[in-house]
C-alpha cells in the first residue's frame, strides 16, 4: 500500500483550489507525481463559500466547505501497475481549508 504524504496532500489541494478558480462546482480529474508512483485525482465536488472582510475593506467569497459527490484517487507504481494507497478525502478537505 502506497502512503500519501502531506506534500501529495499540498499538491493536490493546491491544485484543486486552482482549478475552482470562484466556482460553487468542480467535476474534473488531475495528475499528481508522487517519488515512486504517480496519481489522478478524480472527483465530482460541490463547494460552499463564505464571504470574508479583507483587511482593505473589500470582502471575497471563500471556500468555507468541499462536499465530494464522488471521488477517486488512483496510484500506479511503474512495473507494478494499479496499487492500493491510504488518501483520505477528510485529510485533503483539511489540507484545502488550511491553504484557502
Amino acid at each position: 500500500m502506497i502512503e500519501i504524504g502531506d506534500d501529495t496532500y499540498g499538491k493536490v489541494a493546491a491544485s484543486l483550489l486552482d482549478a475552482l478558480g470562484d466556482g460553487y462546482y468542480y467535476n474534473g480529474s488531475m495528475d499528481v507525481d508522487g517519488v515512486d508512483f504517480y496519481s489522478t485525482f478524480t472527483a465530482t465536488l460541490i463547494v460552499y463559500r463564505e464571504p470574508e472582510r479583507l483587511p482593505e475593506g473589500r470582502t471575497v467569497q471563500v471556500v468555507s466547505d468541499v462536499v465530494p459527490v464522488w471521488w477517486e484517487f488512483a496510484t500506479v507504481v511503474p512495473g507494478k501497475g494499479e496499487v492500493l494507497n491510504d488518501f483520505s478525502f477528510g485529510r485533503l478537505k483539511d489540507t484545502v481549508m488550511a491553504m484557502r
